[in-house]
């Protein structure tokens, strides 16, 4: 089965939600190579928070 089902759609989300507001949350999704990448770096961020 592949990761990228809905995933395009959760990154929109989470751009329009982070933008100018989280700049951590913006960072990793730039910066994240998979979907596994980027929920590690979410949780990451959720943990500092």
């Amino acid at each position: 089965m592949s990761d990228s089902t809905g995933i395009s759609d959760v990154i929109s989300w989470l751009e329009t939600t982070a933008e100018g507001a989280n700049k951590p949350v913006e960072q990793a999704i730039h910066e994240a190579q998979s979907a596994e990448d980027l929920a590690f770096r979410l949780e990451k961020i959720a943990g500092e928070a």
